[in-house]
């Protein structure tokens, strides 16, 4: 018996590889390795909120970082890694991705009203296999 199943996707895996994106926008000591600057002049660099902000304002930013009065923006995604606490005394470390833009390009997966959410875990693995057609 054959039953239809939704494709897996590029998106689905990025949902599942960011699946503590359900849990918010942002990630305390995270380093997401995002490396352009902002401009000095901009208010990005007061504090993380104001980069994040920055970043949803910017069609072009996908993730930001915030660290030692620097705000970074990046047009990519990418996981990153952890920050030790004491980040060597130099204070915050805040990591955020604009979950807005991420669902809007199809980020996530689909829920039961066809909304895009982001993968929160799952009770019981579903193995995939290969087909030919």
């Amino acid at each position: 018996m054959l039953t239809a199943q939704k494709p897996f996707t590029y998106s689905s895996l990025l949902s599942y590889t960011h699946s503590f994106l359900s849990q918010g926008p942002s990630r305390e000591w995270w380093d997401n390795l995002s490396t352009a600057p902002v401009p000095n002049d901009r208010p990005a660099h007061r504090n993380a909120a104001s980069c994040g902000s920055e970043c949803a304002a910017d069609p072009a930013c996908l993730q930001w970082s915030f660290s030692q009065t620097v705000c970074r923006h990046a047009d990519y995604i990418k996981l990153g890694n952890s920050v030790d606490r004491e980040n060597g005394g130099q204070g915050e470390f805040v990591s955020g991705w604009d979950t807005g833009t991420l669902r809007s390009m199809g980020f996530g997966v689909e829920g039961d009203k066809g909304e895009r959410k982001f993968y929160e875990g799952c009770l019981d693995a579903t193995w995939l296999s290969p087909t030919v057609r």
